[in-house]
């Protein structure tokens, strides 16, 4: 009975690795993509408290773009560096 064949480990570490890179490329896209759908919200109804939904839609983007981008760093690892665990409390 032979034995399974094993795959490299950097193998799944670098599939991995794409997907994630993949996910944070989606997660940078998604703010930009919406930002520039202005026919979506380039109007002034509906209003919520009296202001256009152009300005609450353009808020609504600064708030997606932050966690996308919050979520991206976190992803790609780069919020963790060598040598940052002294720093923390």
């Amino acid at each position: 009975m032979d034995p399974e064949p094993q795959l490299e480990q950097g193998t799944t570490g670098e599939g991995r690795r794409h997907r994630r890179a993949l996910l944070t490329l989606v997660l940078l896209l998604i703010p930009v993509v919406a930002a520039l759908a202005v026919p979506v919200y380039s109007r002034a109804t509906p209003r919520l408290a009296g202001v256009h939904f152009f300005y609450w839609f353009q808020a609504g983007c600064v708030l997606l773009a932050a966690v996308c981008l919050g979520t991206a760093l976190v992803l790609s690892g780069d919020g963790e560096r060598p040598g940052r665990e002294e720093a923390r409390w």
